[in-house]
């Protein structure tokens, strides 16, 4: 379903939008995927795994763990979106608040 939520969405832009204004939607949308990977390490899949074969009352602590990583890693890239955000007027603040935003919704759809 959301691939084709994504296909769809690029010809409503297409229709709508000029053929610049596309290109900038395809870039900032591969920019904040690949993103995702940088930040989050993907870790949420070595927890998992490391999850399943361990003792179900260890789990809280790899959970906390993983909250622990991920606050930090919130902490440096926020640093650095403020800094981008008032260098570039703003343009790029955007683009970090986007990858927030995207980062936290990934992370709640897979928990």
């Amino acid at each position: 379903m959301t691939l084709i939520s994504k296909f769809v969405l690029i010809f409503f832009l297409a229709k709508f939008l000029q053929a610049s204004e596309v290109g900038l939607y395809g870039l900032l949308s591969a920019t904040i995927g690949y993103a995702l990977y940088v930040v989050g390490f993907e870790f949420y899949n070595f927890a998992t795994r490391e999850m399943i074969g361990e003792n179900p009352k260890l789990w809280l602590g790899m959970i906390r763990d993983q909250l622990v990583l991920y606050l930090i890693l919130y902490f440096v890239f926020f640093a650095i979106r403020t800094v981008c955000f008032f260098l570039t007027d703003g343009c790029l603040g955007r683009i970090f608040f986007g990858f927030w935003f995207w980062h936290c919704w990934s992370t709640l759809l897979k928990s």
